[in-house]
């Protein structure tokens, strides 16, 4: 099989309300700071990479985390994400994966993964555990957070019109990653390469986005 080539990630978090648009993340949104209006429909990153015969996909939800952060504070069973597959080039869906949350009676978080190609059902359990089915698997719950940005450094950039990141300083230690130790609540879905392709193709395009439903 030729190498795959994962193309358009991008996370689409504008998202739907039935009555006021909510914003997206911008990583300016952890504890002690402003966190989103609306935690659990805010998507703020969706990664999506290959390796050994398998297609990983991950969505960050909620913004960063303090490390002892809750995590609950991203559940929503009125909210829907959804991880979308175009193999065909056509800008259009042909795979989408759901994403929803709910408790049991006694309050414990649970994830349900549905239309997840490689799987004949829905794959549904409970939250910071590793769900499997066959060869594919999926995992909901707080990770370290992977993205790497020099806030400092950006708040001094708007602030003075001058670029002020600490990779440029000759005399610095070097990047700075104002996230360090951060945690993310994250969904990670992996599923074999050859489910997600169509035909002869060795590419596709991916994006992600995420809503409140219901009344």
């Amino acid at each position: 099989m030729g190498i795959l080539l994962v193309a358009a990630l991008m996370a689409v978090a504008g998202l739907t309300s039935h009555q006021n648009p909510a914003q997206a993340a911008d990583h300016g949104d952890p504890d002690g700071l402003a966190m989103p209006a609306d935690p659990p429909a805010d998507l703020a990153d969706f990664y999506a990479w290959h390796r050994d015969g398998s297609v990983v996909f991950a969505i960050t939800l909620a913004g960063a985390r303090a490390p002892d952060g809750d995590a609950n504070l991203a559940y929503d069973r009125d909210v829907l994400h959804e991880i979308h597959v175009d193999n065909t080039n056509n800008n259009e869906p042909d795979i989408s994966m759901t994403v929803r949350f709910g408790q049991d009676g006694e309050g414990n978080w649970g994830v349900q993964v549905g239309g997840i190609p490689g799987a004949s059902e829905p794959i549904e359990g409970a939250v910071e555990t590793t769900l499997t089915s066959g060869e594919v698997s999926v995992f909901a719950g707080l990770r370290d957070d992977p993205f790497f940005f020099d806030v400092a450094g950006f708040t001094e950039t708007v602030a003075t019109g001058t670029l002020a990141f600490a990779s440029l300083d000759p005399e610095g230690d070097g990047p700075v990653d104002g996230l360090a130790g951060a945690n993310a609540t994250v969904v990670v879905i992996e599923v074999p390469t050859s489910a997600v392709l169509a035909g002869d193709s060795t590419t596709f395009n991916t994006w992600a986005t995420s809503g409140r439903i219901g009344s």
